[in-house]
């Protein structure tokens, strides 16, 4: 049971943050607020950063990503590390 609503929670927390994205690319494009990178990394943080791998492939090239360490190594090290914990505790 705990193994599935950790599983949950991640797809959740990531199909969030999928959606964050897309909608951060829509507000860049149209010149508009853009979420402020805390937010993206806070919802990365709380399980959510192997959606953010998946919108910046689909988006090949969120702005950001091209400059600051944090998109290019921060978000894919939590992606590693959420992956490896799903990994570990779903075999034990």
């Amino acid at each position: 049971m705990r193994k599935w609503l950790l599983l949950l929670w991640l797809g959740l927390a990531s199909l969030l943050l999928f959606g964050m994205m897309g909608a951060d690319k829509k507000k860049a494009k149209r010149g508009q607020w853009r979420i402020p990178e805390k937010t993206l990394f806070l919802v990365a943080i709380c399980g959510g950063a192997v959606g953010y791998l998946l919108a910046h492939d689909r988006q090949a090239g969120h702005d950001a990503a091209a400059e600051d360490p944090l998109f290019q190594i921060g978000f894919p090290f939590l992606a590693v590390l959420q992956l490896l914990l799903l990994g570990y505790l779903w075999m034990n």
